[in-house]
């Protein structure tokens, strides 16, 4: 067998060698049914015309937390107060409570990942807004406000 490549038994279920394919897999399964696929070299595919859902992006957030790297991945993301990051000035009560990424290009606006709620308890969210019409301002302070909202709930309210 060529290392990398699938070798399929009598029962036709891949036995995987290469970590990318390994990661892939895994990748695969914890996102089934969220509308996307990961193709061979391990990149994210979004199914129906490249749009994605909040839920699929939350499924991704929930497995790189408990990936090998999700250390690493963490703290790669954007704090509030963080210099030169996307939430420098953005959501400055939340500072040391949210870790997120954000996006901005034409008519789409997003912030996504983990937020520490009243309660301690971590909550993963995923806002999304695409042509709404709305400056790209007006659309980050409606998304603030439902960071801020989710941040004061707790398990039981959620």
């Amino acid at each position: 067998m060529l290392e990398g490549r699938p070798e399929f038994g009598t029962n036709r279920h891949a036995v995987v060698r290469d970590p990318v394919r390994q990661a892939t897999a895994a990748l695969d399964r914890a996102i089934a049914g969220a509308g996307i696929v990961v193709d061979d070299q391990a990149r994210i595919v979004w199914v129906d015309s490249n749009l994605v859902t909040p839920r699929a992006l939350v499924r991704i957030l929930q497995y790189l937390q408990r990936g090998a790297n999700a250390a690493t991945y963490h703290a790669a993301l954007a704090e509030p107060g963080e210099e030169n990051s996307t939430l420098e000035r953005r959501l400055m009560d939340l500072e040391g409570r949210l870790f997120a990424k954000t996006g901005t290009i034409s008519n789409v606006n997003s912030l996504s990942g983990y937020l520490v709620g009243g309660d301690g308890t971590e909550v993963i969210f995923s806002i999304l807004s695409n042509g709404s019409g709305l400056s790209a301002a007006r659309m980050r302070a409606a998304s603030d406000v439902v960071v801020r909202v989710l941040a004061r709930l707790t398990a039981r309210d959620r």
